[in-house]
C-alpha cells in the first residue's frame, strides 16, 4: 500500500542503497529519520493500550544551530561533567563494553527500546552503514557510563540512540549527549540538529525540548514546512477506526525486512 506524502496519517520506509551527506539533508529536512539502514517518514505511532490498538501523533523537531545560546541551565549541565572524558569518533562498531553498558540501560528504562545496539544499528545480519555516524563516550576515568550515536550529512545530524549507566542518572547524561552534539556541529559550521520527535500523550519524550521550546520547530505535515514549536500541538486527538487501520497498515508494511 504506497502512501503519498501530504496525506493527514501516513508512514513510509524507504531503503537506499547508499545516502550522500546531501541527500540525507534533505530527507531530514522533510521530516525522515533513520530506521536501521533504511529511512523512514511518520506522522503518528501505533501503540497497544489495553486490548484495542491506537495511533498517536508524533512530531519532529529541529533546531538552528546558527541561533542557538547555552541557557543558565545548559551551562550548569555541562559544568557537572567536566570531570568525565568525552570523546567523540567516528563510529566503526561497537564494543563489548558499549553492548554491556546497552544491557544495563535498557533494564533500567521503564519504556520500549531497542532489544540490542545491534538491533538499532542493522536488519537481521550485519551490512555496510549507509549513514555516516560518530559516536560520544563519556568516561569517568576507565569506566564508560555514556554513549550516544549520531548520523552527520552536509550541513545537518541527527541524534540517535544514548544510553548510559542508571547509577550515573542525576549528571543528565542523555541531555548532556544533545548539548555535546551541538558543540561538535558550530565546531563543523553545521546549521540544523534532529533531536527526532515527541509525541502526543508520551511525556517521557518532551526532553527534547529542553534545549529551548522557543527555539524549536516542528514539522507540520499538511504544510510541508517547519514551525515554531508550541504546547498546543500536543494535545490529544481522536481517529476513527478506518483511519488506526489504514495506518496499521502502512506501518506493517513498512515493518517487513526489519
Amino acid at each position: 500500500m504506497e502512501k503519498k506524502e501530504g496525506k493527514d496519517i501516513y508512514h513510509i520506509k524507504r531503503c537506499p542503497e547508499e545516502l550522500t551527506p546531501i541527500s540525507f539533508d534533505r530527507y531530514l529536512a522533510r521530516g525522515w529519520f533513520r530506521m536501521k539502514q533504511d529511512i523512514f517518514t511518520s506522522t503518528h505511532n501505533l501503540y497497544e493500550e489495553g486490548s484495542t490498538d491506537t495511533i498517536k501523533r508524533v512530531w519532529w523537531l529541529r533546531y538552528n544551530i546558527n541561533k542557538f545560546e547555552l541557557l543558565s541551565s545548559h551551562r550548569r549541565l555541562l559544568r557537572k561533567i567536566k570531570q568525565f572524558a568525552i570523546s567523540i569518533e567516528k563510529f566503526e562498531d561497537n564494543s563489548d563494553e558499549e553492548h554491556e553498558l546497552y544491557e544495563r540501560y535498557r533494564k533500567s528504562i521503564n519504556f520500549d527500546g531497542y532489544e540490542s545496539l545491534f538491533s538499532y544499528l542493522y536488519k537481521r545480519v550485519k551490512s555496510k552503514s549507509i549513514y555516516n555516524s560518530h559516536i560520544i563516550r563519556i568516561r569517568d576515568g576507565n569506566k564508560l557510563i555514556a554513549a550516544g550515536m549520531f548520523d552527520v550529512g552536509m550541513k545537518a545530524a541527527a541524534s540517535g540512540l544514548h544510553f548510559f549507566d542508571p547509577s550515573y542518572s542525576k549528571y543528565s547524561l542523555g541531555r548532556a549527549m544533545m548539548l555535546i552534539t551541538i558543540e561538535y556541529m558550530m565546531q563543523n559550521d553545521m546549521t540544523w540538529y534532529y533531536p527526532g520527535y515527541i509525541i502526543v500523550g508520551k511525556p517521557k519524550l518532551n526532553y527534547k525540548l529542553f534545549l529551548g521550546e522557543d527555539r524549536a520547530k516542528y514539522y507540520d505535515f499538511k504544510t510541508r514546512s517547519w514551525l515554531n514549536y508550541h504546547p498546543s500541538i500536543l494535545e490529544e486527538e481522536e481517529y476513527s477506526d478506518e483511519q488506526i487501520e489504514k495506518f496499521m497498515l502502512a506501518y506493517l508494511i513498512s515493518s517487513i525486512g526489519n
